[in-house]
């Protein structure tokens, strides 16, 4: 069982995500993907996540961010701004051409200005008709976020109290469209981690949340969504 907390003690490596997020996304990859799979982990922060994917023995990785400043891991980076085009010149830099078998931005589509040039430009880099993109981002409709939005009228980690980067907060609705439309679909969708309590909610929205769930639909469950899509 992959376990994250050895590795989130090293202070070049910190996790910038909600605890337990890294953990349940390499569970997901080790089950799918031989050790041998191409990966590109885009918006690497400090490479925490590559460190822990070549922990597990994956081979093949490359990390993606703006600049290297803060970068802390072995995998081998590029740089590159994600509200740009990046795919050609990341093809062209590649030390062999290749295409991905698996993409991950975990917590990166939510600071994005256009999430649908992102979705093309990952479509660039991944193989067909096997290349997968794996993206999070925070669950606004959870049920706290539910009751946030009938409170005051904002969205859950996109207002004052959240990350002022936030500028494109992503509904499971809207990203089957964006899917669609960008030559992908969803082809699974998780909630991570599942706390007993939700990530910096008080115990009385908390108990709250849990005595009106049972009377909502949606993804309800977990500080974050994970979507796999597929390459249509």
């Amino acid at each position: 069982m992959p376990t994250d907390r050895p590795f989130q003690e090293s202070s070049r490596l910190i996790a910038r995500t909600v605890p337990g997020l890294h953990t349940r996304v390499v569970e997901l990859i080790v089950e799918r993907y031989p050790r041998t799979a191409r990966i590109l982990d885009l918006g690497c922060g400090t490479g925490a996540l590559a460190s822990l994917l070549a922990r597990f023995g994956f081979t093949d990785i490359t990390a993606v961010d703006r600049s290297a400043e803060g970068y802390a891991a072995e995998a081998r980076f590029f740089a590159a701004n994600l509200d740009a085009p990046f795919a050609d010149a990341l093809l062209e830099w590649a030390p062999h051409p290749v295409l991905y078998d698996l993409i991950t931005a975990i917590e990166v589509i939510e600071h994005l200005e256009n999430p649908s040039h992102f979705l093309r430009e990952c479509r660039k880099l991944l193989a067909q008709p096997s290349g997968r993109l794996l993206i999070t981002s925070p669950n606004v409709e959870c049920v706290p976020g539910r009751l946030k939005f009938l409170r005051s009228g904002n969205l859950r980690h996109s207002d004052e109290h959240g990350d002022p980067t936030h500028l494109t907060p992503l509904l499971s609705s809207l990203l089957d469209r964006l899917a669609e439309r960008n030559g992908y679909e969803v082809e699974a969708q998780f909630p991570a981690p599942l706390p007993r309590r939700f990530h910096g909610s008080r115990a009385a929205t908390d108990l709250l949340a849990r005595c009106i769930a049972p009377f909502l639909r949606g993804s309800l469950w977990g500080d974050c969504n994970i979507f796999i899509l597929r390459v249509r």
